[in-house]
């Protein structure tokens, strides 16, 4: 009972303080928490069709390439396209026509709340298989990954959301899940390295960090001008 108890504290602890975060910044006109909760269960739901995929895609020869070679195959074609596809998917087709949804920076509130979702079921999973040891790990790693990726994420997706017009309103999209891709493809090919080169890890997690927390200033900049 108390390791169940310290799995799922360990699981969704650290996906949840973030979520503590991004609200506190949304404080000039704040987003319906039953819907900031309904958008953190879809997301959470959606990391099942990306695991379905996932588990697809894993028998092509791609994939059981050695080396960086396969890792980069893995990252970038099997994980991180289906992964940030999914959880963008959540804020296209269910936050976006929201009357809530009604500044810039409730794009970072909604894509950060289905990140959360995804993180939090995946994080169960991985916790309940590897141990708490692996909590810990992805409590410093994949979690703020996740988090600061769709905060990234959703700073373009509500400049979308207010674009003047389509074509516009396209290629922040469209850039917005290049972006994701290109972060997440990163840091799965350094993880799945299995050499050196996967000391790159913390720079790359600093520096999405980062660039997240100004996403977060400049959201709150823009909902508060």
């Amino acid at each position: 009972m108390l390791y169940t108890l310290a799995v799922l504290v360990v699981s969704v602890a650290p996906a949840l303080a973030f979520l503590v975060l991004i609200l506190a910044l949304d404080r000039r006109e704040p987003e319906p928490l039953a819907l900031v909760l309904k958008v953190i269960g879809i997301g959470a739901v959606s990391a099942i069709p990306a695991a379905t995929v996932e588990k697809v895609l894993e028998g092509l020869p791609l994939f059981s390439l050695p080396g960086i070679a396969g890792a980069a195959a893995v990252a970038f074609i099997q994980v991180a396209p289906v992964e940030e596809a999914c959880k963008l998917a959540v804020v296209l087709l269910y936050a976006w026509r929201k009357p809530a949804f009604n500044e810039e920076n409730d794009g970072i509130v909604y894509a950060g709340a289905s990140a959360i979702g995804f993180a939090l079921l995946e994080n169960v999973f991985y916790v309940a298989r590897l141990g708490l040891g692996t909590g810990a790990a992805r409590a410093f790693s994949a979690i703020p990954l996740h988090v600061f990726t769709a905060v990234l994420v959703g700073l373009l997706v509500g400049r979308a959301r207010f674009a003047a017009s389509r074509s516009a309103r396209n290629r922040l999209v469209l850039g917005a899940l290049a972006l994701a891709w290109v972060i997440h493809g990163l840091y799965d090919m350094l993880a799945l390295s299995g050499s050196a080169i996967a000391l790159l890890l913390l720079p790359l997690l600093a520096g999405v960090a980062a660039f997240g927390v100004l996403a977060l200033k400049q959201g709150r900049r823009l909902s508060l001008a």
